[in-house]
């Protein structure tokens, strides 16, 4: 902890579990986390019942005052915020943009660690996307925040590599520590004037957008290596998955994970289940073969595709559309 005449009074926003590691190593570090401001209780995961965001979670856990606005322009929000009289603010996917009347209530400012390098990947799904472009490096930054979704100066950046068959939640947790580790070497600085936040270039800013549901429906129109790729992004959210017309009944399949394999001589139609020496659940694309190697069939639990195919033989030769 850095020697302070005043210990500075800080005041975290965040919701899911990326910002949790973050919030963890702020407390290990003995700073004065005087509240933590998350999004208000909703369904999470699997559950349909609403509960708790992880960070919330986490700071009743440390006895730590929690604020959930339903609106950032609620009054009693504001003036509760001005009660906490707050140095500085540490956001981490809060999920909201943060208006500049709020932001100088914070009187040293407001840090945010933004898992992407920025200028690229600005906006909400930074992970996913570098993903799903097939990108082999991404990092984290800490920046100061402004009015401008994460448009603000940078104070540091770090580089970390996205390895071939890395998930959008392996990546996460991994970004979520280097963030975590930068903050708390990089805080002292800021907190104290020493540090100097540069611009971003915005002629070389990229954007990632929020996903939808839709997003996550897997069309075998598009190459198979795009297809894997969506699978391992969208883990979390929308999660990938496609349709089996078993009868009359339309089945759920969410494909868990998979792998490209060479286009066999014999042109199928898109989207044809057959089974190859690679995979007993291969899938035609449209520039080769999409080998699923987990998933979760329509209310049921997660299986490989050989346990699925045992207990389905007749999916070989259907269409998933």
């Amino acid at each position: 902890m850095p020697n302070f005449s005043i210990v500075p009074r800080i005041l975290f926003w965040g919701t899911p579990e990326f910002a949790v590691p973050v919030l963890k190593r702020l407390l290990d570090e003995k700073y004065n986390v005087i509240g933590v401001v998350t999004n208000p209780d909703r369904a999470w995961g699997r559950s349909k019942t609403p509960g708790p965001s992880p960070v919330k979670i986490c700071a009743l856990r440390h006895n730590i005052p929690v604020l959930q606005p339903e609106t950032l322009k609620d009054p009693g929000f504001v003036k509760a915020l001005r009660e906490h009289d707050p140095d500085c603010f540490i956001v981490v996917a809060y999920g909201k943009i943060i208006p500049d009347e709020i932001l100088r209530i914070a009187k040293r400012g407001a840090l945010n660690v933004h898992p992407a390098l920025l200028p690229r990947w600005r906006g909400p799904s930074p992970i996913e996307t570098a993903i799903l472009q097939g990108e082999n490096m991404t990092g984290v930054s800490l920046m100061e925040l402004d009015q401008q979704m994460d448009h603000g100066p940078i104070i540091a950046r770090e580089e970390v590599s996205i390895q071939k068959d890395e998930t959008a939640l392996a990546l996460s947790a991994k970004l979520s520590l280097v963030g975590a580790r930068m903050l708390v070497r990089f805080l002292p600085d800021y907190l104290s004037g020493k540090a100097k936040p540069h611009p971003q270039n915005d002629a070389e800013a990229t954007f990632s957008k929020i996903l939808t549901k839709e997003d996550g429906h897997l069309l075998w129109d598009r190459p198979a290596t795009m297809l894997e790729r969506q699978i391992r992004a969208f883990i979390r959210w929308p999660e990938s998955y496609c349709f089996w017309q078993r009868g009359e009944n339309s089945i759920r399949l969410k494909i868990e994970k998979a792998e490209v394999l060479p286009k066999t001589q014999e042109t199928k139609p898109l989207g044809t289940v057959y089974e190859t020496k690679l995979s007993p659940l291969t899938v035609e694309t449209i520039d080769g073969a999409l080998g699923v190697l987990a998933l979760t069939p329509e209310a049921k639990s997660s299986m490989s595709a050989a346990e699925f195919i045992r207990g389905h033989p007749e999916i070989i030769g259907a269409e998933l559309v």
